[in-house]
């Protein structure tokens, strides 16, 4: 019998097949050098991490649209910190749901 993997979009809740279907998001604060160029999610204070869909991401604003999607919607306006509150706020509801 085949094993079949499906992965969960944590924003909107929807099933992929692929895994380029759905990317990495996260949140980190780190204690180490604020200069650093790149980020070891193992060496981090707090991390939140969640699996957003292509869809999901373009919606907020954090995977740029191409020009002709760019003319066929009107960009909404969600700022970085209501990106950031939506996450925490879904890291917490999940730990107190599973308390």
């Amino acid at each position: 019998m085949p094993i079949v993997t499906k992965y969960v979009c944590d924003r909107c809740e929807k099933f992929y097949d692929k895994p380029e279907e759905v990317k990495n998001v996260g949140v980190a604060v780190s204690n180490g050098n604020a200069m650093a160029s790149s980020y070891n999610y193992n060496h981090v204070a707090i991390k939140i991490r969640k699996l957003w869909c292509h869809p999901c991401l373009k919606e907020t604003g954090l995977l740029p649209y191409t020009k002709e999607e760019e003319k066929k919607q009107e960009p909404k306006k969600i700022s970085l910190e209501d990106i950031i509150f939506d996450m925490i706020a879904d890291e917490v509801n999940d730990r107190l749901a599973n308390q």
